[in-house]
């Protein structure tokens, strides 16, 4: 699978006068196609800058940056004016035309293609206003839209072609809490609808969890935003534990069809993938082994062994099409850290127990039904199943460990309306469920999505947020 955007030992500066200062310093990065990647790190850091060069709005003045298999490192200006219409951007202040109605701003985007057809392009633009829920606004102009409903017009215009690359530089920074997170939501299921691979630039945490990597610029260089990385693959860690952990992480990076971890050895480590894909084997002799499944980011492995104080059962190597990247805990801080965590302990032993349970067929070795007395189930649910239904009384708080679900509401007909969906760290449900309120909404699993959900006992819930002092500030959904 070729990357719709290649960047090798990027080097970037600007001048001032006689002032020179590099702004990016040995920028290596691969984006894949249908991809989501976050890009994070503090203000000034260099964000912007090398968005606007993938973006082909800047010239490249050292290394190589290829997007959609052109180099842009001594492209010319029509040259990065052609590539440029193949790109979607959505930024911060919705660049839209006051002088043309919504259906035409995104329009617009169809004008510019050398494929343009006129009577196609009408149809195209109008499913795509749609789409993200302004039907009604057609014909409407800027000055009489809201601020979330002009960045849904910019997120249609970006779509509406069907870029391989959509580019988004803080498209939730002039919007309220709950208009930033529809707009996140409404980006990533019409980018996954139409395909196209996704770099966006956010200091939301909350949408972490829906992305397939995250990377973060510190002064100009990339890093491996090792916080963020976390908080997606451990959720239940509070975020103390996520930064008493982080001095005693460390990366490392292997080539095509090098191993990692070698079945038979002793578990040392704790391993998350954060680039890149792994393939676990089982070695029935040493010429001959069977492949029991291929692991992409947001990944872990090498639980079973440290918790069971065994040895590895499996072997892990990098896939022989693509270098691989880990963040390695070892033994003594993995110890450390499910200790301090009792959620995190049950989620990793119940996964190691799944796994097991797949390799010898003994689907005894696991309980996976509903004990409300319990202090925490570990469930599975299929495409569409119903995971909290309006009007029942809900017995959990509940954690997205995979996948995603929706969240409902019927309106005055009874009519199902989508309020927003939640991906992989996101929660829902109750605390305070003693006083036996009724859902006022309704939470399924995603027509393409199967799910596992962590679900919490509520009175354990409690306690230990209160032991954390997390109650007070923890925002309910």
């Amino acid at each position: 699978m070729n990357p719709v955007v290649q960047i090798e030992n990027l080097n970037q500066y600007y001048q001032e006068g006689n002032y020179i200062k590099q702004t990016l310093f040995d920028i290596n990065l691969k984006i894949y196609p249908q991809e989501f990647v976050i890009l994070t790190g503090e203000s000034g850091s260099g964000k912007t800058t090398l968005l606007s060069l993938i973006g082909c709005l800047r010239s490249v003045r050292e290394g190589s940056l290829k997007v959609l298999g052109y180099e842009l490192n001594g492209a010319s200006e029509i040259e990065r004016m052609k590539l440029r219409r193949r790109v979607g951007y959505v930024f911060q202040h919705f660049n839209l035309l006051d002088f043309m109605t919504v259906q035409q701003n995104v329009m617009i985007s169809l004008e510019m293609q050398d494929d343009f057809v006129p009577k196609e392009a009408l149809l195209r633009s109008q499913e795509m206003v749609a789409a993200v829920g302004l039907s009604k606004y057609m014909n409407a102009y800027p000055r009489e839209l809201s601020g979330g409903q002009k960045q849904r017009v910019a997120i249609a215009r970006a779509l509406v072609h069907r870029p391989p690359l959509l580019l988004a530089d803080e498209p939730t920074a002039s919007l309220d809490r709950r208009t930033g997170q529809e707009v996140i939501e409404l980006i990533i299921d019409l980018a996954k609808q139409e395909g196209s691979a996704v770099l966006l630039v956010t200091h939301n945490s909350r949408i972490f969890g829906t992305a397939d990597r995250i990377i973060r610029m510190e002064d100009g260089k990339l890093e491996v935003g090792y916080q963020d990385q976390l908080s997606i693959v451990l959720p239940a860690l509070t975020d103390k534990q996520l930064l008493d952990l982080i001095p005693h992480l460390r990366t490392a990076n292997y080539q095509p069809g090098e191993t990692i971890i070698r079945q038979g050895d002793m578990a040392r480590n704790f391993y998350i993938l954060v680039e890149g894909e792994v393939e676990v084997i089982k070695e029935n002799t040493e010429t001959d082994f069977t492949l029991l499944k291929k692991l992409n980011p947001n990944t872990y492995f090498g639980e079973i062994g440290l918790m069971h104080g065994s040895k590895h059962t499996a072997t892990v190597r990098s896939s022989s099409h693509t270098n691989s990247k880990v963040i390695t805990i070892d033994q003594e801080i993995f110890r450390q850290m499910t200790e301090s965590s009792q959620m995190t302990y049950a989620m990793l032993n119940h996964k190691a127990l799944e796994i097991l349970a797949e390799n010898t067929y003994n689907p005894n070795l696991l309980e996976n039904q509903f004990n409300p007395d319990a202090p925490l189930n570990i469930l599975s649910f299929k495409p569409g199943d119903a995971i909290i239904r309006q009007g029942e009384i809900v017995n959990g708080f509940y954690g997205i460990m995979e996948g995603m679900v929706e969240v409902l509401q019927e309106d005055l007909d009874g009519k199902p309306v989508h309020l927003k969906t939640l991906g992989r760290a996101n929660y829902f449900g109750k605390v305070s469920l003693p006083e036996g309120k009724p859902s006022q909404e309704t939470v399924r699993a995603a027509g393409d999505s199967e799910v596992k959900l962590m679900v919490i006992n509520p009175m354990i819930f409690k306690l230990m947020m209160l032991e954390a002092g997390l109650l007070e500030s923890l925002r309910l959904k």
